[in-house]
């Protein structure tokens, strides 16, 4: 439950201000309280209202502060809590190929909070172009989806980049079947 205080602030030059203070649960992973300050230049009125409205978007999860983590820091810390321990090695080492090969080179180096569907459809579009079958462009997409989901529910990003993403269709195999005659 996220609660908020207001300190009045007078200016050298006598203007009045509102610091608006936030706090939110503490992080789970640091124990550190989760504060966000904010300045109302206004009437004490207005200042309450803002507060309310902070508080509201904190509670929904809308207020979610700008993580200074990248996407390859994040799958990586995902992969080592999330899916080393319940996965075999080979299966590990797989993954970690392909989240090597594609994933990181063309998102790795990204801010988490500044990945986009573009930017995960522009990754799906060159592994196209370089003639990757279908099951292997989705399989790397799995490879970053499954991160993304975790960060939302997390509150670590808003919304899941690789929600609406166009992915090749499987091909059907092309079976050869004989006739009787060639049969005999």
């Amino acid at each position: 439950m996220a609660n908020g205080s207001i300190r009045k602030i007078t200016t050298k030059s006598g203007e009045t201000h509102y610091q608006l203070i936030v706090e939110d649960e503490r992080d789970p992973e640091t124990g550190e309280r989760r504060r966000s300050y904010k300045t109302v230049k206004g009437t004490y009125k207005e200042a309450k209202a803002t507060l309310r409205r902070l508080i509201t978007d904190v509670e929904d999860g809308d207020a979610i502060k700008k993580a200074p983590m990248t996407v390859q820091q994040w799958v990586e810390e995902y992969i080592n809590l999330y899916v080393k321990p319940t996965v075999s090695i080979t299966t590990l080492v797989g993954y970690r190929n392909k989240i090597n090969c594609y994933i990181i080179p063309e998102l790795g180096k990204i801010k988490l909070t500044e990945l986009k569907a573009k930017h995960v459809q522009g990754m799906v579009n060159k592994m196209l172009e370089k003639g990757l079958s279908p099951k292997s462009i989705r399989e790397a997409y799995n490879l970053i989806n499954a991160p993304m989901k975790k960060a939302v529910v997390l509150r670590k990003i808003k919304m899941n980049p690789c929600d609406g993403i166009s992915l090749p269709k499987n091909k059907k195999p092309q079976f050869q079947v004989y006739d009787t005659e060639t049969m005999q």
